[in-house]
């Protein structure tokens, strides 16, 4: 951890611009009357604009008939307008030196986002605008949409430790939203129909349920009156799904194994953990970085190093909307696996027991810092982290906030965050090796 610590000391005397263009007190919210959000955050560090659309749209809202269907129409959302089809998108973007993307990066939200010079932003704006309002989602490109997407699911599933999370997922959460893939299953991707895609959108991508953030150098006042004009015209409607299912207390372990011919095993193990919003947010962040955050942290000294258990391993403390958990993964040989598993409940076991030296701790809120800078070096970076912060409940100004709160975590409220998730029945996922190498 000193070496680290060393690290970041001097990597700090390159980053002082950095710091101050996101710790700067500028970041400003409106709501307007029909409940469009718009975040800003000016900075004249550089001349490029990172503007990103986040609608509450996701694996949460389908069920498991309707799995990928997110997924889908952000596949499709940009590739083709009323006004122009997916090529001409694709050359206005290039005309105007500018990248768009959208996607759906977690359960509970989807973005359209892009990245432009400053000269260009507002044209690129109205670009992405015309994607959102008016989008006809063309079969063809529905159909192509479909093959690129089923090709991901099918390789997530070939990777051993990716599908160990996905069973892990689905032991953890059982019957709620949370336990499938945001991409969805092959058979449900294949049955979306563009009709089905039309609908979805607009049950979605209401004012309401969207947020926009700006984050670099671009004109303030330009940017919200063309907002104003678009999508701030529109009506505000209600949601067709606000209220979501509990997830389930684990009475007893939860698990889910899968054996395949292979010479590698994946183990994926975890518990349940609180919204994101929750005030133990903080104390969970850091046990993470305790346990992963660096290579000199606890399991890769412990459980790869000194006991040769794994190829790679990593805690993961997953902040949602709604219960989060809080993994340990570990890739494996043939015949290690539970043996890999015990291992990393042992070191979690170990935080409940006894208090974090105050030095370990001290080095990792120093780490935890530095990275957080590191992570807010661009705009887009930026404008990401204020936006999930904003849809997860956590505030549009948590980044500016994070670094103080980081600084107040104690050994006390480690050990007893530890004892409140970490002593009570956990699921695991695992994709098992029949020891054989597989062709």
């Amino acid at each position: 951890m000193k070496r680290i610590f060393i690290l970041f000391l001097i990597l700090f005397s390159f980053l002082i611009n950095i710091e101050n263009a996101f710790t700067e007190n500028n970041t400003k919210k409106i709501v307007l009357e029909n409940g469009l959000t718009i975040i800003t955050k000016p900075s004249d560090a550089n001349d490029i604009v990172s503007i990103l659309c986040f609608v509450g749209m996701g694996a949460l809202y389908e069920d498991d008939t309707q799995a990928g269907l997110s997924a889908l129409t952000q596949y499709t959302i940009a590739k083709g307008t009323k006004k122009r089809n997916a090529d001409e998108i694709s050359w206005d973007l290039d005309m105007l030196g500018a990248e768009m993307w959208s996607w759906t990066p977690d359960h509970d939200y989807s973005l359209i986002g892009f990245q432009s010079t400053s000269e260009n932003s507002n044209d690129v704006l109205k670009l992405m605008l015309d994607c959102i309002m008016n989008p006809i989602f063309p079969e063809e490109e529905i159909e192509k949409a479909k093959l690129k997407l089923i090709s991901r699911i099918k390789s997530r599933n070939e990777r051993i430790l990716r599908h160990s999370y996905d069973l892990f997922y689905d032991a953890l959460y059982d019957t709620h939203p949370y336990h499938k893939s945001r991409m969805g299953y092959e058979n449900t991707i294949t049955n979306f129909t563009r009709e089905d895609i039309i609908n979805w959108h607009n049950s979605f991508y209401i004012p309401n349920n969207i947020t926009i953030v700006a984050a670099g150098n671009f004109n303030e006042i330009k940017l919200i009156h063309t907002l104003k004009k678009t999508l701030g015209t529109l009506s505000a409607k209600d949601l067709s799904i606000t209220d979501f299912p509990e997830v389930t207390e684990l009475e007893q372990t939860r698990e889910r194994f899968e054996i395949r011919e292979s010479m590698q095993s994946g183990v994926v193990l975890g518990f349940l953990t609180p919204p994101a919003n929750n005030t133990d947010y903080i104390s969970l962040k850091v046990i993470d970085y305790i346990l992963s955050g660096s290579m000199s942290s606890r399991l890769f000294i412990r459980v790869r190093d000194e006991r040769g258990l794994g190829y790679s391993v990593s805690s993961n403390f997953l902040s949602r909307k709604l219960d989060g958990c809080f993994m340990l993964s570990i890739s494996t040989q043939t015949g290690q696996a539970f043996v890999a598993a015990e291992a990393l409940l042992e070191q979690v076991k170990l935080l409940t027991n006894e208090l974090i030296p105050l030095e370990e701790l001290e080095d990792v809120k120093t780490y935890m810092k530095g990275m957080h800078i590191m992570e807010l070096e661009t705009n887009f970076d930026q404008a990401y982290a204020i936006g999930e912060a904003e849809i997860l409940g956590l505030g549009y100004d948590w980044i500016e906030k994070y670094p103080t709160y980081i600084d107040a975590i104690t050994q006390e409220q480690i050990l007893n965050i530890a004892k409140t998730y970490f002593t009570k029945p956990y699921a695991i996922g695992a994709t098992l090796s029949d020891g054989k190498r597989s062709h």
